[in-house]
């Protein structure tokens, strides 16, 4: 989703958290009585549907029954939503995990609050010509930004399957919908994206499926919720209402999939309605979703190995230093 940037309150202060607040979609009324308050910051704008449980909570007024007066904001990028949360302008923001260790590891003071969406939900997607990942060589491949997990991904992934990586031409392209229509057009012979746009790719004669991520990389990490250390301890008990709300929302989700799809359509009017709602059912139908919130250790220590081999983090990362487990606890 991003690139590897550093990360730390100085700069989320040095202009960047300011662009990141121009951004800010405001979905909610501003302060209710009573309630303790939590601002959540989704770094992907429109929200991506794999992050609806934010919605389903907030719809079934699961927050404010929890005692959070809850505002939701969303941000194109999530190193601009993590820098916000730095910066002290959000309570939390759902980010993707290679952000979120890259700043660790350059000194942020964040943890991870609760990981409701840790599984990988990417499809490598390509022109038919492309018989496997093998044949990455001297290919254009449409990433979010250099340096993130949309490229990074795929290169290790590429690379395993005996790809001269080197060769390959990664383009920055932007969002999942902007990276799936410069493929539809023809502009770059692969890209990855999530479960949401793979149906309408495939339905293009040049197209086909190249590799799912999720079974190939079944405990390396998609996405969390962070926040920083200081404002777990400041606001726990908003952060205990958050993760019972958010809680909630999911399992009404799984019990009740046609409104949860509705509520997704809702929220992101301007794709394709099916296309969404068809997402949403099949997120249920997959368990795609953490209920507990819970990340599992072995997908932290996989990732951050991953990253490590990879030369984009610098140090090993504990699971008890980077991940607040007495939210998540019961």
């Amino acid at each position: 989703m991003t690139n590897k940037q550093n990360i730390t309150r100085r700069t989320a202060l040095g202009g960047s958290a300011a662009l990141a607040a121009a951004a800010f979609v405001p979905k909610t009324p501003a302060l209710a009585q009573g309630l303790d308050r939590i601002i959540m910051l989704n770094g992907t704008a429109p929200p991506e549907p794999a992050s609806h449980y934010f919605q389903f909570a907030e719809k079934n007024g699961f927050y404010k029954k929890h005692g959070v007066d809850y505002e939701f904001r969303a941000i194109s990028g999530t190193a601009n939503a993590l820098r916000a949360t730095v910066a002290g302008e959000v309570d939390i923001c759902f980010i993707d995990a290679w952000t979120g260790l890259q700043a660790k590891d350059s000194g942020a003071r964040v943890k991870v609050l609760s990981a409701f969406c840790p599984k990988l939900d990417y499809a490598i997607i390509g022109n038919k010509d492309i018989k496997s990942l093998k044949d990455f060589a001297n290919r254009s491949v449409a990433i979010g930004i250099v340096g993130g997990s949309t490229q990074s991904i795929p290169k290790i992934m590429a690379q395993k399957a005996g790809a001269q990586v080197d060769s390959i031409r990664w383009l920055s392209v932007g969002n999942n919908a902007a990276r799936a229509q410069s493929l539809i057009a023809k502009r770059v012979d692969a890209t990855m994206v999530t479960s949401t746009y793979v149906a309408r790719l495939l339905s293009y004669d040049h197209l086909h499926l190249l590799a799912d991520a999720a079974q190939e990389q079944p405990d390396i990490i998609y996405t969390f919720e962070v926040a920083r250390e200081d404002v777990l301890a400041k606001k726990k008990k908003a952060m205990e209402g958050f993760i019972a709300a958010t809680r909630e929302g999911i399992r009404w989700a799984l019990a009740n999939p046609d409104k949860a799809a509705e509520i997704a359509v809702a929220t992101v009017p301007d794709l394709p309605h099916e296309e969404t709602a068809t997402a949403i059912r099949n997120y249920v139908k997959r368990n795609f979703w953490e209920p507990s919130g819970r990340l599992p250790p072995k997908s932290l220590s996989a990732t951050a190995a991953l990253m490590l081999e990879s030369g984009q983090i610098k140090a090993p990362v504990a699971y008890d230093d980077f991940v607040a487990t007495e939210f998540t606890k019961v």
